[in-house]
């Protein structure tokens, strides 16, 4: 029993330890909401793998960079002039796979795909199609190609590999024209200065018969001729760095500086919110269905509002594009490393006309010295030295661009062309299926055990005594579901049991009250079974109804009914006239009766307490139906008379919460004793069914036993 100053208010801490036993009820009570989610979960992925479009997929395997490796790359094997050419034979060096994952993802080498195979698409809207992935730690890249067709993806996917490597060509064959272009000019001019240097050498020579310069004269116009060589192939390599320059600028305005990598798909943030606010609204649809017809304006809105959520849900895309990943173009950052060369290059080109400008003057007073002949002599044999030479120097570049230019060099190779009959099909039913069915299951096991952690109400015996504070003295399965006649058995049982229970308590209260937290918890149902079970027991019992007279129907309802316990309020000598027989010879009954004031008036008065004299002294248990506790000070003033107080719950309708408050408060005025709590319409599964019934049996033995001890005793002592 539970004293009045031991009530605490606060929320108790005792950890709960679930069992197996536990985890299956929870599924068993959850299983409209578990069945619900499944099937939604499993609908929808269903409908989504079978109604997406069917897409095919090819892969083209491609090697970037020298198979032969970096030790074929050296610093002398890759210098040339001509910086695109350059990057490509340095690629496995410098680049990684990334890089040219990038280059595959380049709307100029879409738009030739498209143009190649008249795709009825644009180029980005290609390579929304496409998907480049680098094997790991190797030169190696997956090209795969999504279409609605395995012949058209592998057309594509080939036509890709082809296209990068036609673009590379491109790349290096302009870059090579352009040198030429530069270069034939430049040899039609120092041919026309080599013929007329040799054109004066060879007339000087015969206007003036000269015989061999000496040796010293030799070596300083060899010098002389030496700075000068140097001198016109500077300028030369000034003017062609000046031409590669600005060349490489031009290339570099119309080359973006990034390019698309990856893309990223995320779920709609909207669908998921719509879906579950889609799962309450169903739910509390299913809740009302169980309360109010389906005519009733609640439910007709509530299904309402299900049917427009259904249809954003309909209207909305799964997916959206979450992001793309840029890489920066290695073209533009090739075409960049090159101008700085040539920026380089063109700045020592200077400097070294200057140096060498500087060696000229300090010769020139040296070849003045020289006779007049001699000097004429030195001058255009030198200047026939120098436009050979230069003349040589062009030659040889320009072979150098022109092997450039017909070769076009790329370092991509196909080792695997795409085939048609190797496709991957996407989506992929059976695995959708099982991700559908997986996802499901988890959906709805977290829906289980979360809705029945947030629920208030009871779920399970063990929660009655940890929240509401208040012992439990039985424990009423629900006659209505399941096998109802060993339902009944077992429901007879407890209340025999509840009884034996009170009967042979060392404090045996006379007057008991029953009562609830709140409407619909079957305190009138545990009143009467509990009478019946006294009675079985030999007690002669009466049972009053004061409990429905608490309500404004129900009081208008008795207005005019039979007499009974309001009436005796009014009388008490006439209570034992307003008694009713059962067919029980030890169970009586007592009906509300009719109240010609107000309820107060009846219940505050001298009453009360006479009529319950009157009783006890008849009766060995009154048992009176209260009104629940929500009923405020009507039902305080009819527990203040009773010996003990059983607060009946239901399971899955009583809040523990307003429970234990409406407890606390009765407790805290000091109106009323409780004995306990009996939980009502308790679930019972299987397992359940039989463990119970063992209980029950063992139960039921030890009280025949006792009524018949004290059957014995009393029979002695008369």
């Amino acid at each position: 029993m539970v004293e009045v100053s031991n009530f605490n208010y606060e929320p108790r801490t005792t950890t709960r330890r679930y069992e197996a036993g536990d985890l299956g009820r929870i599924l068993h009570r959850r299983r409209r909401a578990m069945t619900a989610t499944f099937g939604a979960i499993v609908a929808i992925t269903l409908l989504v793998t079978i109604f997406t479009p069917r897409s095919y997929v090819t892969t083209v395997k491609v090697i970037t960079g020298n198979p032969a490796g970096p030790a074929m790359h050296s610093s002398s094997d890759t210098s040339s002039d001509l910086p695109i050419l350059n990057a490509l034979l340095t690629a496995a060096v410098s680049q990684n796979t990334q890089t040219y994952a990038a280059l595959f993802q380049q709307i100029p080498v879409a738009q030739q795909v498209v143009d190649s195979l008249n795709l009825p698409i644009s180029a980005a809207g290609l390579l929304s199609h496409i998907s480049v992935t680098p094997e790991t730690n190797t030169s190696l890249l997956d090209l795969s190609v999504s279409w609605s067709d395995p012949g058209g993806s592998a057309d594509i996917a080939n036509a890709f590999a082809q296209a990068v490597m036609d673009r590379e060509r491109q790349l290096v064959g302009a870059q090579a024209k352009s040198a030429m272009a530069f270069l034939t000019k430049e040899l039609v001019k120092e041919r026309a200065s080599v013929r007329t240097s040799a054109g004066r050498l060879a007339a000087f020579e015969a206007a003036h018969t000269l015989a061999d310069v000496n040796t010293q004269t030799q070596g300083l116009l060899t010098q002389v001729a030496a700075v000068d060589t140097k001198m016109s192939e500077t300028k030369l390599a000034g003017r062609q760095a000046e031409a590669q320059l600005a060349a490489a600028q031009s290339q570099l305005a119309s080359v973006p500086a990034t390019v698309p990598g990856a893309r990223q798909f995320t779920q709609f943030p909207g669908t998921q919110a719509l879906q579950t606010q889609l799962a309450q609204v169903q739910e509390q649809v299913r809740d009302d269905l169980q309360r109010l017809t389906s005519k009733h304006p609640a439910v007709i809105a509530l299904k309402g509002q299900a049917q427009a959520l259904k249809q954003q849900i309909a209207s909305q895309q799964g997916q959206e594009l979450a992001g793309t990943t840029y890489v920066p173009n290695p073209v533009y950052q090739q075409l960049q490393q090159e101008i700085a060369q040539q920026l380089i290059l063109v700045q020592s080109a200077r400097a070294s006309l200057t140096d060498l400008r500087h060696q000229q003057q300090a010769l020139t007073p040296q070849v003045r010295a020289l006779p007049l002949e001699t000097m004429q002599y030195a001058e255009l044999s030198r200047a026939a030295t120098s436009s050979v030479a230069v003349l040589n120097a062009l030659t040889q570049r320009y072979d150098e661009a022109k092997i450039a230019a017909s070769t076009s060099l790329s370092d991509v190779m196909v080792t695997q062309p795409a085939s048609a009959s190797l496709y991957v099909v996407r989506p992929d039913t059976a695995l959708g299926a099982l991700l559908g069915l997986i996802v499901a299951i988890i959906a709805s096991l977290t829906v289980a055990f979360v809705s029945d952690a947030i629920d208030r109400r009871v779920k399970d015996p063990t929660e009655v005594e940890r929240v509401v504070g208040l012992p439990l003295v039985a424990d009423i399965p629900d006659v209505v579901s399941g096998d109802t006649n060993a339902m009944r058995q077992i429901a007879a049982s407890s209340f025999l049991r509840l009884a034996s229970t009170l009967h042979f308590a060392h404090d045996r209260p006379g007057i008991i009250a029953i009562t609830s937290s709140g409407r619909s918890e079957g305190k009138s149902t545990v009143a009467l079974n509990l009478g019946l079970a006294f009675a079985e027991l030999g007690a002669r019992t009466i049972v009053i109804d004061a409990g429905h007279i608490a309500y404004e129907h129900a009081a208008q309802r008795y207005a005019h009914g039979k007499r009974g316990f309001f009436d005796t309020l009014r009388d008490p000598s006439v209570t034992l006239e307003y008694v009713e027989s059962t067919r029980s010879s030890l169970l009586d009954v007592m009906a509300p009766g009719q109240m010609s004031g107000t309820m107060l008036q009846h219940l505050s008065g001298s009453g009360v307490a006479s009529t319950m004299e009157v009783l006890r002294k008849r009766y060995t248990y009154v048992i009176v139906d209260a009104p629940a506790l929500s009923c405020g000070i009507q039902t305080d003033l009819i527990l203040r008379h009773a010996d003990q107080t059983l607060l009946v719950l239901r399971d899955g309708v009583s809040d523990l919460t307003v429970a234990r408050r409406m407890v606390g408060e009765t407790k805290a005025v000091g109106v009323a004793s409780f004995y306990g709590a009996v939980l009502n319409g308790t679930p019972t599964i299987d397992w359940d069914l039989r463990r119970h019934a063992d209980k029950v049996r063992a139960s039921l033995r030890v009280a025949l036993n006792d009524v018949a001890q004290q059957s014995a005793s009393a029979q002695r002592a008369k």
